[in-house]
């Protein structure tokens, strides 16, 4: 259900291009690629791990599919170093900070 979900808002980001960008100097300058990010469940609830979806209006179902299943593997495994870095400094940050 994640990845139908996730193609969906994709293609609902593609639409909308016109009004996705930033603002820079005070002029709206609009994206040129357009992303979403997915938090997938791993390990039963003990961990959130990102999965950024790029330009998802041009791939299909299986493509988007294997893509996070790829980088939840990785995850899992402990082989995704952004995630193992990002999550080695919660350890470090009080509870009551976060």
């Amino acid at each position: 259900m994640t990845h139908f979900m996730a193609l969906a808002m994709c293609w609902g980001l593609y639409k909308m291009r016109r009004d996705v960008g930033r603002l820079r100097w005070g002029s709206f300058e609009a994206a040129k690629s357009y992303g979403i990010t997915v938090l997938v469940d791993v390990e039963g609830g003990k961990d959130l791990v990102p999965v950024t979806i790029w330009d998802g209006h041009k791939k299909n179902i299986f493509e988007i599919a294997a893509y996070c299943k790829e980088k939840i593997d990785k995850a899992r495994k402990g082989k995704d170093e952004r995630h193992n870095k990002t999550t080695g400094m919660a350890a470090f940050i009080p509870s009551f900070i976060a």
